[in-house]
């Protein structure tokens, strides 16, 4: 009778799935009881009958959303997170930090919502909308179409199909099942190079958190370049850096160019 044996290495790669799937499930876990825990805190807050009891409440939830931000990267998740510490942030009447969090939340969910809470925010810090300047690396990345998951997704799924078609014309040829394996692998390699454009020439932006003059030079010696100083909510585009890092070089609205402390601006 054929005895069937493991090999060490199958064996290895069978428990290391394992490990690492029991690993993810325990940290989610731990997380959702944590967003739990912060949501009901918030509901507290929404339900409060002094103003003490609800900055407590909201208070205590945007900690432990923020606990759950910084040890876990929700920067290829779903948004929600963010669209809830926007939503905190919001009802602490701190208006651009709730801008930040709900643009870094339209960056990964195209929920209607989110864009009706930064609308909002945004009438509420009396600041503007910047103007759509985002030119050939938005359009080209598909940033200003799709959420970074679902590119991902798209990525993922255009090149797992490719793979797949390609592989059935390796045992039998087949003209047009390879014709169109291509055509999801020419897809794949679009969404990819749209990535990587994005990643590595890509403009970062960001939200201004404390009222500053847009100066004409890394100081606050440099005249100002506008007559009056930006209002916290506004974003810039962010392109170089000066004096380590201690000031940004910035461009407002796609033609106003100056600088701004760093320490006033966040980063989406």
């Amino acid at each position: 009778m054929y005895k069937v044996s493991l090999s060490p290495i199958v064996i290895f790669i069978v428990s290391f799935t394992i490990v690492i799937a029991l690993y993810i499930f325990m940290m989610r876990h731990a997380a959702h009881t944590v967003i739990e825990e912060a949501a009901t805190l918030y509901s507290k807050g929404e339900n409060a009958q002094t103003v003490f009891e609800r900055q407590k409440y909201f208070n205590q939830a945007l900690q432990l959303y923020q606990d759950i931000e910084n040890k876990y990267d929700p920067r290829y998740t779903n948004g929600k997170l963010y669209y809830n510490i926007g939503n905190t942030f919001y009802q602490l009447n701190q208006y651009p930090f709730a801008i930040l969090y709900y643009l870094k939340a339209t960056k990964l969910n195209g929920d209607t919502r989110i864009q009706e809470n930064l609308s909002t925010a945004r009438v509420k810090a009396g600041v503007e909308a910047p103007k759509n300047h985002g030119g050939f690396i938005d359009a080209f990345s598909l940033s200003n179409v799709f959420s970074l998951p679902t590119r991902l997704q798209i990525f993922s799924f255009t090149a797992l199909m490719g793979f797949a078609l390609f592989s059935i014309t390796i045992w039998r040829y087949m003209p047009p099942v390879r014709i169109v394996s291509c055509l999801f692998f020419a897809l794949a390699a679009f969404m990819l190079l749209g990535l990587l454009t994005e990643v590595f020439w890509g403009r970062e932006s960001a939200v201004l958190v404390n009222g500053e003059n847009l100066r004409k030079g890394a100081s606050m010696e440099f005249a100002s370049v506008l007559e009056d100083p930006l209002s916290p909510g506004s974003v810039v585009d962010v392109v170089g850096e000066e004096k380590g890092g201690e000031w940004l070089k910035v461009i407002l609205n796609g033609d106003k160019i100056g600088y701004l402390p760093a320490k006033s601006l966040r980063k989406i």
